[in-house]
């Protein structure tokens, strides 16, 4: 988390208290625009002119311009003017912030089972292609339930002219980026409707994968066991499902209902869906599409109702995390280039400050098949009979 820059007293003149007002808000978002705009080394109308096209004081303009410099964004120059400095070109955000937003109080906790969740990994390769192309990154964790001046705040901050927006988004968040004139790509959007700028995942394509991997492996009785949050709405969640559903349909293989359980986050809860979703031998799937961060709950159940995975039952995990190498056996996954989704995010924020009038399609994280361990055949007794 980042501390806010000192703002201007218009009343003194004096640097007073971080307090995002109406009058600087404007401001910021005139001169955010103007720098968008031009190239490195234009020239930027006056103080005067500023407060004139802002309707505010000249102190308040100045303040405002005395931030950006100081961020290295403008510069003044004696009896020449105001300059967009060299450093700040149009082409390339210097400094990305990323705006992940979340309902988990400890989502980014040192915990090592926190730690093989998506987002953190997510996290960790966006600062490390900042790094490679040696922009500063700054990671602000912001609750769903925030209020709306804490957004507010944030994003009118003088210094916040680039993001990229990952975890929960909706429209709101929308709404108070384009107020600001921030430039912002979605990465792995949740919201149900794809926004403008992102990089998102193929569901059809990563479900269709999985699929037809395990029907190339002989299995006809396949389960889909997946973590869900019944108070969120998670667009890649539900798209996986109802593709599933479908891909099944469209191959002509029975679903039982109890074959693809909504997982509570509880772990006795988790224990119990899993228990009853295999008690039956005689009408249980032969193998599961699962999260991957559900793959430690998932094999000790299994092993506690005598079922060894990759002998007895198949899996196919769905994140490529790194505990899914580590699991015994180890655990087949779909793999989502992380690293090349935050670089297709960046290479996208470029593209809208060089055009302010850029559009784009969705653009798809790479997506790759690492079979492991865990791709068995179905047991004898079980192949072909789910038709």
């Amino acid at each position: 988390m980042t501390t806010t820059l000192d703002t201007f007293d218009e009343q003194d003149g004096s640097t007073g208290s971080s307090v995002s007002t109406p009058e600087r808000s404007r401001v910021i978002k005139h001169l955010n625009k103007l720098v968008r705009q031009r190239n490195e080394g234009d020239r930027l109308p006056s103080v005067r002119q500023i407060s004139k096209d802002c309707r505010v004081s000249s102190v308040t303009a100045q303040a405002v311009i005395e931030d950006l410099c100081k961020q290295g964004i403008i510069e003044t120059r004696p009896r020449r003017g105001i300059f967009l400095a060299g450093g700040s070109s149009k082409s390339r955000s210097g400094q990305v912030d990323i705006l992940f937003i979340t309902s988990n109080t400890h989502a980014l906790d040192s915990d090592v089972t926190v730690k093989e969740t998506f987002h953190p990994q997510l996290l960790h390769e966006l600062v490390s292609q900042c790094g490679k192309d040696l922009r500063s990154t700054r990671v602000h964790v912001v609750l769903g339930s925030a209020a709306d001046s804490e957004l507010h705040d944030l994003i009118s901050r003088v210094d916040f002219q680039s993001c990229v927006v990952i975890g929960m988004q909706d429209d709101h968040v929308n709404q108070v980026l384009r107020q600001h004139e921030v430039c912002f790509v979605h990465l792995f959007p949740s919201a149900p409707v794809l926004p403008e700028f992102c990089v998102a995942v193929n569901n059809e394509k990563l479900v269709r994968m999985q699929l037809e991997h395990l029907w190339g492996l002989g299995h006809e009785k396949i389960g889909l066991f997946a973590r869900s949050d019944p108070a969120a709405f998670h667009r890649d969640k539900v798209e996986r499902r109802m593709c599933y559903y479908r891909l099944m349909a469209e191959a002509g293989l029975r679903v039982a209902p109890h074959w693809s359980p909504n997982l509570s986050y509880q772990p006795a809860d988790a224990v119990e869906t899993i228990k009853a979703a295999m008690a039956d031998p005689s009408d249980r799937p032969t193998a599961l599409i699962v999260d991957d961060s559900s793959l430690p709950i998932i094999y000790q159940t299994l092993q506690a109702l005598g079922l060894a995975p990759g002998r007895d039952i198949a899996l196919v995990g769905t994140d490529g995390l790194p505990i899914s190498a580590s699991m015994h056996p180890t655990a087949t996954s779909l793999r989502i280039g992380l690293s090349q989704a935050a670089a297709l995010a960046l290479d996208m924020l470029d593209s809208r400050g060089q055009n302010p009038g850029f559009r784009s399609e969705s653009r798809w994280a790479p997506i790759e098949l690492i079979t492991r361990e865990t791709s068995c055949p179905p047991p004898a007794s079980d192949a072909g009979t789910s038709r």
